[in-house]
This record gives structure tokens, C-alpha cells and sequence, in this order.
């Protein structure tokens, strides 16, 4: 079969494939997309789990921060994963799980490959920002209050990016 894969990132051909090259547009979309499932995860949250969930979410920004700590952008960019995996998981919404699955593996990919940029170049304060970001987040659903949630939620789409600062 000849044609292009579900993932539209590669090309089969009768000798091979090839692989297509990502643009600034498809990063722009595929953080649309993770934006408008993880909103949609957070702000349907039972909120007899609100606690539970922020206590996991503080646990794994730990790890985050002990990675940033030893300057470990593998691990950091592992636990950073593991933050947004749990984020998709907790409500339990099957066809939230079904889109995040499709989409994780390119997601997993850029994640990691921009955290190695940022970490070589030194950039650990942008870091220690997205950290910030995670636990306010955290300390929004003990709250219970929606409304803090979601601005949480939108304070953090409105810094992190995967575009490099240059390229924005």
C-alpha cells in the first residue's frame, strides 16, 4: 500500500518511506490540540478527586524539580510526560484518552526534544517557570473553585511553548 500514514509525518512509497519534516504550524496545532483536551480534562474533574489528583500532580512535580536540580533534561522531560499523561488519564473520559493517545507519541517527541534545547542552552529558568505553572495548577484544584482552575489552566497555555523563543 502506498500513501500517507495516519500521523500525515511519513509517506509510504514502493521502495520506502519518507519522512516529512515538521513545521511551526504543526506545532501550533498539535499544542492546540493538547491545550483543548488538557482544559477539557481538568475542568471536568470530579471535584471529590480535586485533592487527589493535585497530591499526584505535586508528587510528580518533585520529580521535576529534583531533575532540574541535577540539570537531567531526560528525566525532567520523562516526569514533564508523566504530568501530562495523568492529566489526560483522571477523568476517566474515554474519548479524551482515545485523542491524547493518538496524538502522545509526537507530543512525547517534541516535548523531549525541547526540553534537550532548553536545557543545552542553559535556559533553566524557563523551566523553573513551566514548574511554577504545575504547581499553581495543583494548588488551583484544591481550591475547588472553577474559576481559579481554569486561570491556572490558561496562565500556563499562555507561557509554555515548544516554538524556541526566536521562533515565536
Amino acid at each position: 500500500q502506498h500513501g500517507q500514514t495516519a500521523d500525515q509525518l511519513t509517506q509510504i512509497e514502493r521502495q520506502g518511506a519518507l519522512v516529512k519534516g515538521i513545521t511551526k504550524e504543526d506545532l501550533k496545532q498539535l499544542y492546540d490540540v493538547r491545550m483543548m483536551l488538557e482544559f477539557f480534562s481538568f475542568t471536568h474533574l470530579d471535584p471529590a478527586a480535586q485533592d487527589q489528583v493535585a497530591e499526584r500532580l505535586d508528587i510528580i512535580a518533585d520529580r521535576m524539580e529534583l531533575a532540574l536540580s541535577h540539570k537531567d533534561f531526560e528525566e525532567f522531560a520523562k516526569q514533564d510526560m508523566e504530568y501530562h499523561d495523568l492529566s489526560f488519564f483522571i477523568g476517566k473520559h474515554r474519548f479524551v484518552t482515545l485523542f491524547w493517545n493518538n496524538i502522545r507519541d509526537f507530543y512525547q517527541a517534541v516535548l523531549y526534544v525541547g526540553t534537550r534545547r532548553r536545557f543545552e542552552s542553559g535556559d533553566y529558568e524557563y523551566k523553573k517557570e513551566v514548574l511554577k505553572k504545575h504547581r499553581a495548577l495543583s494548588e488551583s484544584l484544591r481550591s475547588h473553585d472553577r474559576a481559579r482552575i481554569k486561570a491556572s489552566l490558561q496562565e500556563h497555555f499562555n507561557y509554555a511553548s515548544w516554538l524556541e523563543p526566536e521562533e515565536e
